[in-house]
C-alpha cells in the first residue's frame, strides 16, 4: 500500500493534467482471474486438512512423549525460541525469515561446490558413527 497508493495518485494527477490517457497502472493485475474451480478448491482443502492432521498427530506425539529423544529436542527448541523471542520481536523474526528464504537459494547457487563437499564430509562422519 505504501507504494501502490502513491503510484495510483500519481497516475490520477497525470490524468487530471491530461498528460496521461487515464490508464490504471495495475489494470493487468486487476483483470487477472484468481477464481478457483471446484476441483482446485477441493484439492486445496484436502491438502490443508492433511497438513493439519499431520501437525496435530505430530504435536500429540511430541507432547505426550511418544519418543523421549524427540520430545527433549522439541522442548529444547521451544526453550531456544523463547530465548530468541525475548531478544527480538516477531516482526524482526519475520523479516529475517523472508531474507533467509530469498538468500539461501542464491547462497547455495554461488557456493554449491563447497556445500556439496561439506555435506559429503558430514555424511561420511555420520556413517562412521552409525557403523560404530
Amino acid at each position: 500500500m505504501c507504494v501502490t497508493f502513491p503510484l495510483r495518485l500519481y497516475y490520477k494527477l497525470l490524468e487530471a493534467l491530461r498528460w496521461n490517457p487515464g490508464v490504471h497502472p495495475f489494470q493487468s493485475y486487476l483483470d487477472y482471474d484468481t477464481s478457483l474451480t471446484d476441483k482446485e478448491t477441493v484439492a486445496m482443502v484436502e491438502e490443508v486438512v492433511l497438513l493439519i492432521a499431520f501437525a496435530v498427530s505430530e504435536l500429540k506425539r511430541l507432547l505426550f512423549v511418544d519418543s523421549m529423544v524427540d520430545s527433549v529436542k522439541f522442548v529444547a527448541l521451544l526453550y531456544l525460541l523463547s530465548y530468541v523471542g525475548v531478544l527480538t520481536n516477531g516482526l524482526t523474526l519475520v523479516i529475517t525469515a523472508v531474507i533467509g528464504v530469498f538468500s539461501v537459494p542464491l547462497l547455495y547457487r554461488k557456493q554449491q561446490v563447497r556445500i556439496r563437499k561439506m555435506t559429503r564430509v558430514v555424511r561420511a562422519f555420520v556413517k562412521r558413527i552409525r557403523n560404530r
